[in-house]
């Protein structure tokens, strides 16, 4: 692969805006999505040497077009791993961040429906399981597919995300009967207040919202995206001490709707992946997803992904 991030020339041809990058679980041991400790604290010092990483404040300043690429890092959905793993190789290497949180895998035996769909795909140790009086065949060779419609049929249940969880606290295999404490510390379990509050002291970082339950906002009905981000946003703000006014959306879904409520509850600035509307400033902030190991293609995406995203946005728009 082409090393261009080496050459100072390929900044003038280079977006002159912010990179936002996007991980999300950083388990201390085993992978989630190609990443753990190790492999995030190689994307890391290879971004600090050859790109400038910035802060939240700093997202909208002008890059002159010789100075280095401008990163911005973000980490979504709360794990505790983030905390125990991503922070203190933050901390190490004194590079700036933002922390958007979930509030429901805060409390011990509650986890986030797509991560307890991960887990189940990833640990569990049977053959099949009985659900809504079928047999789900979870083979090695099977477990894929019946994944797949497992969780196509959680999502079509109303409401949501209600139903979902009640079905997944009620009709599915725990966690715990095919889990260790440990492996459920590392993979499944979220932030405390407490260490969102040491993370927050410290001038770096950042901390937003991310919803309660890290729902699909467009299936929601209005009052339920409202009590999802008001919700967690009075959670970080009481773990905190500071006023929160940034959300990235999960999964980057959302609709105008979510764009009004979040406007009238005084967020200012919103996190997307691909921008739906591409018409609300500051709303619908691009980011790019990091799940590849690989220096070359993280260095790829932060010399040419807004570039070739703005390309490509033209091109359909």
């Amino acid at each position: 692969m082409l090393k261009s991030w080496k050459w100072p020339y390929v900044r003038l041809i280079a977006s002159s805006k912010t990179l936002v990058m996007l991980y999300h679980s950083v388990p201390k041991f085993g992978s989630i999505g190609n990443m753990n400790g190790e492999i995030f604290e190689n994307h890391v010092c290879f971004l600090k040497k050859y790109f400038n990483l910035i802060s939240y404040e700093d997202l909208n300043s002008a890059r002159k077009r010789l100075e280095k690429i401008r990163v911005l890092i973000t980490l979504d959905d709360g794990f505790r791993n983030n905390y125990e793993t991503a922070f203190p190789i933050l901390r190490k290497h004194e590079i700036p961040a933002i922390f958007f949180l979930s509030s429901r895998h805060s409390i011990h035996g509650k986890v986030l429906w797509f991560n307890y769909l991960n887990m189940l795909e990833m640990k569990f140790n049977r053959n099949s399981f009985t659900f809504n009086g079928k047999i789900l065949d979870m083979s090695s060779i099977k477990r894929r597919s019946t994944m797949l419609a497992l969780k196509k049929e959680l999502l079509e249940l109303k409401p949501h995300p209600t139903a979902l969880y009640k079905t997944i606290d009620e009709q599915l295999p725990k966690l715990m009967d095919f889990m260790t404490p440990e492996e459920y510390n590392n993979f499944c379990a979220g932030m405390s207040s407490e260490q969102i509050s040491k993370i927050a002291s410290n001038p770096l970082y950042t901390i937003g919202i991310h919803t309660v339950d890290h729902p699909y906002l467009s299936l929601c009905d209005d009052e339920e995206v409202d009590r999802q981000i008001r919700e967690n946003k009075i959670w970080i703000e009481k773990a905190t001490g500071k006023e929160c006014n940034l959300i990235s959306y999960p999964i980057g879904d959302y609709n105008k709707s979510t764009l009004d409520i979040c406007r009238k509850m005084g967020i200012t600035t919103g996190f997307a992946v691909n921008p739906i509307y591409r018409k609300f400033p500051g709303m619908e902030c691009t980011r790019i997803g990091i799940y590849q190991a690989s220096t070359d293609v993280l260095g790829f995406k932060v010399q040419w992904g807004n570039l070739l995203r703005s390309l490509h946005i033209k091109r359909i728009g």
